[in-house]
């Protein structure tokens, strides 16, 4: 994954950390990757075969005060 833009990426500045993945976890956390639900993966195949694009834009938004680590459902 990569910052989408410029905006972004100096949201992330100043330690830029790079190879992050888009994953499922059965532990219920992560080190940095963007944690998600098992359904997803079919949900963006599909996106990816009606629409024929190689990239898709991903905005995660953070809830202040709510951990970012745990509760995913497999």
């Amino acid at each position: 994954m990569e910052p989408a833009d410029l905006e972004t990426k100096s949201k992330c500045s100043p330690i830029m950390r790079g190879g992050f993945y888009l994953h499922d976890s059965t532990k219920g956390y992560s080190h940095g990757c963007i944690e998600v639900e098992t359904r997803i993966f079919p949900l963006l195949r599909a996106f990816n075969k009606a629409t024929k694009n190689n990239t898709i834009t991903i905005k995660v938004k953070y809830n202040k005060g709510v951990a970012t680590n745990g509760g995913t459902k497999i």
